[in-house]
């Protein structure tokens, strides 16, 4: 387990949540809590490829 790069989705202090990766490790999909929104990021070349509305202060996310 060693970090090989960053990627900046954060909002601010504290809006970083929760995180989930798919299956194949190819997605990483990271719940934003202030900004009601989910990241998700390519492993490939460590970049957001979406980011999608999540309601209301999301706090978990799940992917199947």
């Amino acid at each position: 387990n060693t970090a090989v790069g960053t990627v900046a989705v954060a909002s601010g202090p504290f809006d970083l949540f929760d995180l989930a990766v798919n299956r194949d490790g190819t997605r990483v999909f990271v719940t934003h809590f202030n900004s009601h929104k989910i990241s998700v990021i390519d492993t490939a070349n460590n970049s957001v490829v979406a980011t999608v509305s999540a309601g209301t202060s999301p706090v978990a996310v799940v992917v199947r």
